[in-house]
């Protein structure tokens, strides 16, 4: 894995949140619409008590399933942290963390900063080469232990 991957992996994991969480969303939506129907139904009603039933353990899933993606985004982004953290260079530093961690667009960080968009891009590969250093003694120092 590259020290660019290493660092995008947040983007992706909070991407995936996301989604689930507009998942869970949509299913509390279906939920609440079988649960009022019922009310509106004669005869049995056991069938859509158990389709509630059925929606809610799927709810309760996701929703953990987000639990351990949020603790692996909040370990992930800990362990990154401290490896930006080592450089010396606070511009650099912040294009990592505005990039990584707040995932901002090339025009926002340029913007942000009071910088051209080349030269945003000019300092990122900088800092990625930088960044490489720590990351390459970290996965040395993680792999042989």
């Amino acid at each position: 894995m590259t020290a660019k991957e290493h660092l995008s992996q947040a983007y992706y994991v909070d991407k995936r949140i996301q989604s689930k969480l507009r998942q869970v969303e949509l299913l509390r939506d279906i939920a609440t619409k079988v649960t009022s129907t019922l009310g509106t139904e004669t005869g049995s009603g056991s069938r859509n008590v158990h389709r509630t039933e059925d929606m809610l353990d799927k709810i309760i899933d996701l929703q953990n399933d987000i639990n351990d993606d949020v603790d692996r985004l909040i370990d992930l982004k800990r362990e990154v942290m401290k490896l930006i953290n080592k450089m010396e260079d606070a511009e650099c530093l912040t294009i990592l963390e505005l990039r990584y961690f707040s995932f901002m667009s090339w025009e926002r960080i340029a913007t942000e900063m009071n910088f051209s968009y080349r030269w945003v891009h000019t300092l990122h590969a900088r800092a990625l080469k930088a960044f490489e250093k720590f990351f390459k003694e970290y996965t040395l120092n993680h792999c042989t232990s």
